[in-house]
């Protein structure tokens, strides 16, 4: 059987080409539309809760707060939100952009917030199914998705997150199958294919200019991320990063104030959103570019 080399998840295998038609969408094309819809529905909905979960948990975690203690609160004038005004995307509306209590607008971020997590979980179940896979990158892009929000807010990277998106790589690793020693260390070649590098240009940079290039944050956000891909997928990934960056830069640069020159930006954001991109994409535009040589 003819044998030929592909990229899966950001990996390179070789494997038949029948083998080429496994993956989520096979797996759910082998499901009736009625169960597919019902299946990605439910994701949805749990995307949604979510989404306005993490979306708290930043916002608390960015100021020191408890994620589980207290309450959630209009942060104007502390009023206790009711069940109607904590449904995801609709009390949004419901509330007419405003808080009942005191009148204070509500900030497009929390449906946007909401949309976008509920968005990623369809992708992740859609694109791998409902398998330990989807598991894995279910619950390190939703770790990615609040450390998104904290770096927008006060520029910062908490390391106890960046530690839980590497503990969710190490168990789920070590629990896929195969050798788990030969995957691990394949983990650590796409960690340390793009973070080390860039880490000693940054110390280069740093001596010449005097100051700061680049965030530790952002460098250990790369490591953490690259984990999950091969160092061929993290290429792309820097790559997107770096424009999706340039192209967010005009709005992060308005919550850098404080910058000694005005022109910092949290790249977390970006390197997050690349993180999706590659996810999805790294695996057709990999074995695009493999068809040239």
């Amino acid at each position: 059987m003819k044998q030929q080399k592909v990229f899966t998840s950001g990996r390179l295998h070789q494997c038949s080409l029948p083998s080429l038609q496994r993956g989520g969408i096979a797996m759910l094309q082998l499901l009736s539309p009625g169960l597919v819809a019902y299946i990605l529905g439910l994701t949805a909905l749990l995307g949604l809760v979510m989404g306005s979960f993490l979306h708290c948990w930043a916002y608390r975690f960015a100021r020191a707060q408890s994620a589980v203690r207290g309450r959630s609160s209009c942060p104007a004038c502390g009023k206790v939100l009711g069940p109607l005004e904590l449904i995801p995307v609709f009390s949004y509306f419901y509330q007419r952009s405003r808080c009942r209590g005191c009148g204070a607008g509500l900030s497009l971020r929390y449906p946007i917030a909401e949309l976008l997590c509920g968005a990623y979980f369809v992708s992740v179940v859609w694109h791998f199914g409902v398998s330990p896979e989807a598991l894995k990158y279910l619950i390190a892009g939703s770790l990615l998705f609040c450390i998104a929000w904290v770096d927008w807010d006060v520029h910062w990277i908490p390391d106890r997150l960046l530690a839980g998106i590497i503990l969710n790589f190490v168990l789920f690793t070590a629990f896929q199958g195969g050798d788990p020693i030969k995957n691990l260390l394949t983990g650590l070649l796409g960690g340390l294919s793009v973070s080390l590098p860039l880490f000693i240009l940054v110390l280069i940079m740093d001596r010449l200019l005097g100051r700061a290039s680049m965030g530790g944050g952002d460098i250990k956000l790369l490591f953490a991320v690259g984990l999950y891909f091969s160092w061929q997928a993290n290429l792309l990934l820097i790559l997107a990063a770096c424009v999706l960056g340039i192209v967010l830069s005009p709005m992060l640069r308005k919550k850098s104030p404080d910058s000694e020159d005005g022109e910092a930006f949290p790249f977390g954001p970006a390197i997050i959103a690349a993180y999706w991109f590659v996810l999805l994409w790294s695996e057709p535009l990999l074995n695009w570019y493999r068809s040239f040589l």
